[in-house]
């Protein structure tokens, strides 16, 4: 067992419910650009899922880190054009949609592990995305 956050290991569970999430959610889209966070479970969920992705474009970011703002990932989308996929971590994930979608720097939804959230936007900025979906594992199998 990994004595720090960073180095923890996705479970065979994860392996299991993040292929399958991709098969059931990433199918419709058309995905440009993956941005991961460098900790190894995203790292390992990527690795996972590339099977259902055909992306050239992957970054690793420092930014999508748990404990991380939401305003400072989203800095680096600049124009982001097209889907694109983030894959990255609790309590994160839920700030980042509270913020895209809400405008505004509390607690979003809560993410189960593999959970996927569908959000579109003309521009990545505060209050200026819509969920259009969130799917969970218990949501699929």
């Amino acid at each position: 067992m990994a004595s720090v956050d960073s180095e923890r290991e996705l479970s065979s569970v994860g392996v299991e419910q993040s292929l399958a999430m991709a098969k059931v959610s990433l199918s419709d889209l058309l995905i440009n650009r993956v941005f991961v966070s460098p900790y190894i479970r995203a790292r390992q969920t990527l690795d996972t899922v590339m099977s259902q992705l055909d992306v050239v474009d992957i970054q690793v970011s420092d930014y999508l880190t748990p404990d991380r703002e939401p305003q400072e990932f989203i800095d680096c989308l600049d124009d982001q054009q097209g889907d694109l996929l983030v894959v990255s971590h609790m309590p994160l994930v839920s700030r980042l949609v509270q913020y895209l979608v809400y405008g505004d720097d509390g607690y979003g939804p809560a993410f189960d592990t593999s959970a996927i959230a569908c959000l579109e936007a003309d521009q990545w900025l505060a209050g200026c995305a819509r969920l259009r979906w969130l799917k969970a594992p218990g949501d699929c199998f």
